[in-house]
């Protein structure tokens, strides 16, 4: 094979995929399907906050038990336009605002069981003078 033959099936190979990648995008879009945004910690409502500030700003205004879960959950309903939420993300987060003593651990979660924390309500301490 000469260097002209290569060159010419390259530019032909190259010509041919961005065609059908173009096809490709055409259809998608003439489907209407939106790509699915999966929130992560660097990844909410297009990029404005991230994960771990909305689950503190959620947080903030909790108190009581929950889980990794039920905060995924609270996630959702503050930004509906979110269709899947890594939990296992959330999870890292309660994990180390827990070290950070900001909430605490009840229950050490184990296999199917999920570790539950809990945030108690400030007004409710006595303030020692």
């Amino acid at each position: 094979m000469k260097e002209s033959e290569y060159n010419r099936l390259k530019k032909k190979i190259e010509v041919d995929y961005k065609e059908k990648l173009k096809a490709l995008n055409l259809i998608w879009e003439m489907a209407g399907e939106k790509k699915s945004r999966k929130l992560t910690p660097t990844n909410i409502s297009n990029g404005k906050k991230n994960l771990t500030k909305c689950v503190s700003e959620i947080l903030e205004q909790k108190t009581g038990e929950f889980t990794a879960a039920k905060v995924a959950n609270w996630v959702s309903e503050s930004n509906p336009d979110i269709k899947e939420i890594n939990i296992p993300s959330i999870s890292n987060i309660l994990k180390r605002m827990a070290q950070d003593g900001k909430i605490q651990v009840d229950t050490v979660g184990s296999g199917r069981n999920p570790t539950i924390y809990k945030k108690e309500d400030v007004s409710d301490k006595e303030i020692p003078f």
